[in-house]
């Protein structure tokens, strides 16, 4: 689930998008009202996107003051609306929405599929390293696994997301791995030519 705001672009998510190779094959893991895969589809002109998100109202989230707190849908019926107003606006030839968590949408996918994710969904530990682990197989190889908030921190004054990526960079070899500001660039390797 995408557990903040779309009001709260981050400014570096431009530049990371200039890097992205265009007309791709891509899937946004996380994405809330669709502020972002606007962007996406406007810089880098997809040839396919993929939108991921299960738009539940999970009350685990929803503590009061913390990074999502139910100010912007307070109950399920808030989230139907938002996931419907996407649907409306984004779904097309182009964009396929598919409505569900990012653990069972990945099953949907063959490795090597896309040229790059962008990862932006829930932002705890267990949840990002559970979608770099399912995520960057999916990925061609030298393609991008790419994602939000690397330098979110939580309320203990931890940052989840920044070490979840560095606990998976230790046990999965990738040519480059780079941050931009608050966004996270990791390369897949290329292919071994087999010669």
């Amino acid at each position: 689930m995408n557990v903040h705001s779309a009001s709260q672009q981050s400014p570096y998510r431009q530049t990371l998008l200039d890097k992205m190779p265009a007309a791709g094959v891509v899937a946004e893991i996380g994405v809330w009202k669709g502020a972002f895969s606007r962007n996406i589809l406007k810089v880098a002109n997809p040839r396919k996107l993929f939108l991921i998100d299960p738009w539940i109202c999970d009350p685990e989230f929803m503590i009061p003051g913390d990074f999502f707190d139910g100010n912007s849908a307070a109950n399920q019926q808030e989230m139907d609306n938002i996931h419907n107003g996407v649907c409306r606006e984004l779904a097309s030839d182009i964009v396929e929405i598919v409505r569900k968590t990012s653990e069972n949408a990945a099953s949907d996918f063959s490795d090597a599929f896309f040229d790059w994710v962008y990862i932006d969904g829930n932002h705890y530990y267990d949840y990002v390293r559970q979608d770099l682990d399912l995520w960057f197989p999916k990925v061609k190889p030298g393609g991008f696994v790419t994602g939000d908030d690397y330098l979110w921190r939580d309320k203990d004054g931890s940052r989840p997301v920044a070490t979840a990526i560095a606990d998976f960079l230790k046990t999965t070899p990738c040519p480059e791995a780079v941050t931009i500001g608050d966004q996270f660039v990791i390369r897949t390797a290329l292919a071994e030519s087999g010669e």
